[in-house]
């Protein structure tokens, strides 16, 4: 795999695996160097930057999940949260989000929590985004 390594202002080793991009609705997918998996603990969030995106990840069960790490109905942090089983509970009005599909489980929200595909891979979590359409002006 072709990959672009860069060295974040934190000194920190970012790969970008630009040969695995594709198109997932209108942009174009990307998979980010995330965490450690170290870092992640059974049964709990982590909040981390990701390509300029703050996200949430999750160990459950032993598998890695990522979503949004703000509640879709008014910005509240979930790391903030609880997580109970494959659930997480928004600390603010306990909206109530299934992890693994973002579906919206209890409101007050108003619809369901943005996911990402999330994988494994030399002891790094990656996360798929998506990277913004450019115009090749040629």
């Amino acid at each position: 795999m072709a990959g672009v390594l860069a060295v974040s202002a934190a000194g920190m080793l970012q790969a970008v695996r630009t040969s695995e991009r594709r198109r997932k609705g209108d942009g174009v997918m990307a998979w980010h160097d995330a965490a450690d998996i170290t870092a992640l603990q059974e049964g709990s969030i982590l909040e981390c930057d990701v390509a300029g995106r703050t996200i949430a990840l999750y160990l459950l069960g032993g598998r890695v999940f990522a979503t949004a790490a703000i509640c879709p109905h008014q910005s509240a942090w979930l790391a903030q949260g609880a997580l109970d089983g494959d659930d997480v509970c928004c600390p603010r009005h306990g909206g109530r989000f299934h992890v693994p599909t973002g579906m919206q489980l209890a409101g007050p929200a108003c619809g369901p929590l943005q996911t990402f595909a999330a994988r494994v891979d030399g002891g790094r979590v990656l996360v798929d985004l998506p990277q913004p359409l450019t115009m090749d002006r040629r």
